[in-house]
């Protein structure tokens, strides 16, 4: 289902490149922004976290990893944006209220209580996006009230979703890791 809508907004996208206003930058999402006329104001209380490239001068690769680093760490925005009525106006197959995210991606297992550190894997753009992940889980897991005034979000989740035996299973892997680290290093003297 949620596969469907997808596919259904990149193609709503798509058709709307034509229509939108070209204000000299010719990314999709963003000319879906320019051809829904939402104001700056309304568009940063929707989306504060968008990336606007009026803001910040992107090129086209800059700007796709932005949308989609957004995407991922904003989720709940991400969401809004979506179903904001400026721009749902424009999507001949909007039906209703998307559900894009039920579990953020933040959510994610940590290996330590230490904090997160970058990984260079050769891959600039998901190495910073891995790690900023990795820090957002962190601070939801070991410091929540840094967490809300960092990152300004209150994830909702699904009824199913327990948030307090997440944070507790990820404390009993780590702790479980440790363990077994110690256990393996007494075996080696």
């Amino acid at each position: 289902m949620k596969f469907k809508f997808i596919l259904t907004i990149l193609f709503s996208i798509f058709l709307l490149v034509s229509k939108a206003q070209n204000e000299g930058f010719e990314h999709a999402m963003w000319q879906w922004v320019q051809g829904s006329k939402i104001s700056d104001k309304r568009l940063n209380t929707v989306a504060p976290h968008f990336p606007n490239p009026k803001e910040v001068n992107y090129n086209m690769e800059q700007y796709d990893f932005a949308i989609q680093r957004w995407q991922k760490l904003y989720c709940f925005e991400y969401e809004a944006f979506v179903n904001a009525p400026e721009l749902t106006a424009l999507n001949p197959y909007y039906t209703g209220y998307v559900d894009i995210m039920e579990i953020p991606y933040f959510i994610r297992p940590l290996s330590s209580y230490e904090k997160p550190q970058l990984k260079n894997t050769g891959n600039k753009f998901e190495d910073e996006l891995n790690f900023e992940l990795d820090m957002q889980a962190w601070y939801f897991v070991f410091h929540p009230d840094q967490f809300y005034q960092i990152y300004k979000i209150k994830p909702i989740f699904p009824e199913w979703f327990d948030v307090g035996a997440y944070k507790t299973q990820i404390v009993k892997k780590i702790e479980e890791t440790k363990k077994q680290t110690a256990l393996k290093k007494t075996e080696q003297n």
